[in-house]
């Protein structure tokens, strides 16, 4: 049985998006896509990550 999540887009508001792209790029290693000053995406271990 194949049990593999297919990928997925999540979207996260945070109230501090400093904090909260150092803690899933530096902590957890997800890499940085592309950004504005408000957003930003990370592929997080193959499913995309919007925090904003």
């Amino acid at each position: 049985m194949d049990q593999t999540l297919p990928p997925f887009h999540l979207a996260i508001p945070v109230t501090d998006l400093q904090k909260a792209r150092s803690f899933y790029r530096d902590v957890l290693g997800c890499v940085e896509g592309r950004s504005g000053d408000h957003w930003v995406d990370l592929n997080f271990f193959g499913h995309q990550l919007v925090l904003h």
